[in-house]
């Protein structure tokens, strides 16, 4: 029985210690908005965190959470999944956690947010 138990409480670790792994792999990928970092373009608006790679223009509709980017396969830096109370004029799905996802492909939208519910642009390439 006392080697059952042992057994049991490594197996759990093990997977307690690579969950944390897999779940923390991507963190690099992700960064918080630091706006003293951006140049400015006088073409784009770029709102109120002084990213353009961000929507926050409308006061009425702001981010639910916390604003992140991350770099796409073409480099260019892309809002993450972000909660907000409408549509954004940009978003160009809606993820099934209830998320609006600005994703410039189809593949790989909302893969970390349960998956696309609904599309909301139609003219993204696959991939």
């Amino acid at each position: 029985m006392k080697k059952w138990l042992q057994f049991i409480l490594l197996f759990y670790t093990g997977v307690l210690l690579i969950s944390t792994s897999v779940g923390c792999g991507n963190a690099d990928a992700q960064k918080q908005i630091d706006s003293s970092s951006f140049v400015s373009d006088p073409a784009i608006d770029p709102g109120q965190d002084g990213n353009p790679a961000t929507y926050d223009q409308d006061p009425d509709n702001l981010p639910q959470s916390l604003l992140r980017t991350y770099d796409n396969a073409d480099g260019r830096e892309v809002q993450n999944p972000t909660a907000y109370i409408a549509p954004p004029p940009n978003a160009s799905a809606i993820c099934r956690n209830g998320e609006y996802s600005f994703s410039k492909r189809r593949c790989g939208s909302c893969s970390g947010n349960g998956g696309v519910k609904v599309w909301l642009r139609t003219d993204l390439p696959k991939c």
